[in-house]
């Protein structure tokens, strides 16, 4: 099947069950926090999971790595009542660069203005591994912000996790 950065928008479409688990412990074990969250989320879309994940009105359609006049959109959803929400996710755990993403959010979101002048609304989501301190620091920053914070657990807490129910079903298998 591939690296699975490498897979082309018919080959997500297409995955089976099976390897949408498979491509998941890859994302996991990445040890990239910024790719394994994109590679979720992409996961997450195709099995039609990001619509409760985010609490969003029904999803039309949507577009990994959305090209804009100022960058490229991580995610972009398009929404059947005429609206669109914009995810940037942020895999350091640095303030600095994750409060970046609130500022990237508004530059997207001034060019999908521009570009989709009838839009009804712009919902800005920015996800990050960030922890502690940090953490509370950067979710209030996006409540000033009007940007929805999402924390996403960090790849180290999953595989921590993964490994320690790997190990309790082989303790009971």
């Amino acid at each position: 099947m591939g690296r699975p950065s490498k897979l082309t928008d018919a080959q997500w479409e297409s995955l089976s069950e099976q390897e949408w688990r498979c491509l998941a412990q890859k994302f996991v074990e990445s040890r990239d926090d910024e790719a394994c969250i994109a590679g979720l989320l992409r996961l997450h879309c195709i099995f039609g999971h990001i619509q409760r994940m985010l609490r969003t009105s029904k999803i039309e359609r949507y577009r990994f790595e959305f090209s804009v006049p100022c960058g490229r959109v991580d995610l972009v959803l398009f929404h059947s009542d005429g609206g669109i929400s914009l995810v940037e996710a942020k895999g350091r755990n640095s303030v600095r660069d994750v409060v970046g993403g609130i500022g990237q959010l508004f530059l997207y979101e001034s060019a999908i203005r521009s570009m989709f002048p009838s839009v009804g609304y712009v919902n800005r989501y920015l996800i990050s591994p960030i922890q502690g301190g940090a953490a509370a620091s950067v979710e209030r920053a996006c409540a000033l912000a009007g940007v929805n914070f999402i924390q996403y657990a960090p790849m180290s807490a999953i595989e921590k996790a993964r490994d320690g129910a790997r190990m309790q079903w082989c303790a009971h298998g």
